[in-house]
């Protein structure tokens, strides 16, 4: 997710509140805001491999939930991304 878009604040606020566990991609000009959000993992797309950061925090399972309000060739990546158990 987005996560200094509006939409992705809210996401990570009510996901940490109910105690799940929150990885977020972000710009570099958005980071230190994010940051204040406290999610587990903050992936920054413009200088990280999204895909191989993701893998390596969940041990390579990738995760149960995406909330992507980028749009269509975003969503594309995140179906790979996503845990098929």
């Amino acid at each position: 997710m987005r996560a200094a878009l509006a939409l992705g604040s809210i996401a990570i606020q009510l996901a940490k509140l109910h105690g799940c566990k929150v990885f977020t991609t972000v710009s570099s000009s958005k980071y230190d805001y994010v940051k204040q959000l406290a999610p587990d993992a903050i992936i920054n797309y413009q200088t990280e491999d999204v895909d191989k950061k993701l893998a390596d925090l969940t041990d390579g399972l990738g995760v149960d939930l995406i909330i992507d309000t980028v749009g269509k060739k975003e969503a594309e990546l995140d179906l790979r991304r996503l845990a098929y158990n």
